[in-house]
């Protein structure tokens, strides 16, 4: 009979990666082709046989960050229905419209008296994908829901569409009071150690909700919430979840290819709130990047975390096939020293800070220099330059003078205030369901963090980023003899250039 992973706390059983089955190379090779393609990874976690074989979280987050994971999350909100389904209160095969009496509507798809709590969880409720965004316009989600006219009988083919987890998400409220994540904690998250940050939902009927696209995990409990999957619903030698309830979700229900044409990640089927993989196993996908991996067949789970557009997360997972998965042998294989330390080195290092030098042989030339900015709808006046120790600024931005320190050498420094980011704030997605001062110890206004590399002699670049959202922005300063420029880029909506345009800024040095 297979044993669970033993936890000691918050801390796992550990190996090297040679000691379950895979050279230190191929998580070099995957780094490395994480690097060459630009892509903002943000954590990872591989866990095979029992043994936590690398962890890595790319500064400036750490271990404790909390972290949105979007799509990734139905599968917490499938769990919630599951518990439910052992405890006798609800079956798959249970009526939806009966479930959510209180809210049917006068008007209704006569075929929707056919949908199926199991409907829901395999997205093959019939509507139109739209449905969802007119249902958060009205003024009683679930009602709206249940009164949308189908496109098909439900139960039939898989669409994917974000209104049946929401409704999912209301499951336990309404057969138990308790919200999803009151009702999971007893029964599923304080047993493995996980925090469940999530957002009040904003459907006027029933506020006491939860928006369950705003849930938020550490890339530790992320790890843990795969783990769970591989080990049947055990943790830590109890039976939480029983295992055919479990093994439910990974079942491959409908087929995909249909709706990803494009998409080679998605086209091997749908299971509870899961995609089929093709290299086995299955897969809670989330947006931008997030993923937690189930492979049975390798005795393999894993999670990471990112912020990159839809194709990029193609790439990731393709490089994760190509080094990683496809790098698994089922014994034991020969360590390489040099390997090892690399991958030690590089997990220890790694950041989301700028690739380049610490130091420019140029750098004097501009120490103590201000670049008198063009007017621009941004207000930045001026940056002053200060080179001799680290790299400091100071910018003018509609009359207001900030001082910015910038980490160096992979570190990250905290700002009070960076104005070179004001402009982006607004729009920058928020990692929601959680109050940074709660979690962070950060006061209500949380700090900017700044890391600088040099990336040529006159080519100056500075990664900004705040803890409580997604992305970061990049300025890019080209400095030459009498002039100087400053390239902004917002990354809050990836690969978006018509939506996310860079800033140009242009100046010259003001007379000493």
């Amino acid at each position: 009979m297979r044993s669970d992973m033993e936890w000691r706390g918050a801390e796992p059983p550990r190996s090297t990666p040679e000691e379950q089955g895979i050279h230190s190379r191929s998580f070099l090779d995957f780094f490395d082709g994480i690097q060459q393609e630009g892509l903002e990874l943000h954590s990872l976690h591989v866990i095979r046989h029992n043994r936590m074989i690398l962890d890595c979280v790319a500064k400036p987050f750490t271990e404790e960050s909390p972290h949105r994971i979007y799509s990734s999350a139905k599968g917490i909100q499938c769990l919630a229905v599951l518990f439910l389904v052992q405890e006798g209160k609800v079956s798959l095969d249970d009526k939806v419209v009966d479930l959510f009496a209180a809210e049917r509507p006068e008007k209704m798809d006569p075929r929707m008296e056919d949908m199926t709590v199991r409907d829901l969880l395999t997205m093959s409720n019939g509507h139109p994908r739209t449905g969802f965004y007119e249902m958060r316009q009205t003024d009683n989600w679930i009602r709206s829901f249940l009164g949308q006219p189908l496109l098909r009988q439900p139960g039939t083919q898989f669409e994917y569409n974000n209104a049946p987890p929401h409704l999912v998400c209301c499951i336990p409220r309404v057969l138990t009071g308790q919200n999803m994540i009151e009702y999971l904690r007893p029964r599923f998250l304080d047993p493995l150690g996980i925090d469940d940050l999530c957002e009040t939902c904003l459907d006027p009927a029933h506020p006491e909700d939860l928006e369950p696209t705003t849930q938020c995990l550490t890339p530790m409990a992320f790890a843990k919430f795969a783990q769970f999957f591989l080990q049947h619903g055990s943790w830590n030698g109890r039976q939480l979840l029983r295992a055919d309830l479990c093994d439910l979700v990974g079942k491959r229900y409908f087929p995909t290819r249909h709706i990803y044409p494009n998409q080679p990640c998605n086209q091997y089927g749908f299971g509870l709130f899961c995609y089929g993989s093709s290299f086995g196993g299955y897969r809670f996908s989330g947006g931008y990047g997030q993923q937690a991996i189930v492979i049975p067949e390798l005795d393999m789970a894993c999670e990471y975390m990112a912020n990159v557009t839809s194709q990029d997360a193609q790439k990731i997972l393709a490089l994760l096939e190509k080094h990683i998965v496809c790098g698994c042998h089922e014994r034991p294989v020969q360590p390489v020293e040099e390997d090892q330390k690399a991958l030690e080195q590089r997990t220890a290092r790694y950041s989301l800070a700028p690739s380049g030098e610490a130091q420019s042989p140029q750098q004097s030339r501009w120490h103590g220099k201000t670049l008198v900015l063009d007017e621009n709808p941004q207000g930045i006046e001026s940056v002053t330059f200060f080179l001799e120790d680290g790299i400091r600024l100071e910018v003018v931005r509609n009359g207001r003078k900030i001082e910015a320190a910038c980490g160096l050498h992979g570190e990250w420094t905290e700002n009070a205030d960076y104005p070179l980011m004001d402009a982006a704030s607004s729009l920058s997605p928020v990692i929601k369901g959680y109050e940074p001062a709660k979690i962070l110890g950060y006061g209500p206004h949380p700090p900017w963090l700044l890391s600088a590399a040099w990336t040529s002699d006159n080519g100056l670049r500075i990664h900004a980023r705040r803890m409580d959202r997604m992305c970061m922005v990049t300025q890019q300063f080209t400095l030459e003899e009498t002039s100087g420029s400053i390239r902004i880029h917002y990354h809050f909506l990836p690969g978006n250039a018509e939506k996310n345009p860079d800033v140009i800024l242009q100046g010259v040095y003001a007379r000493m």
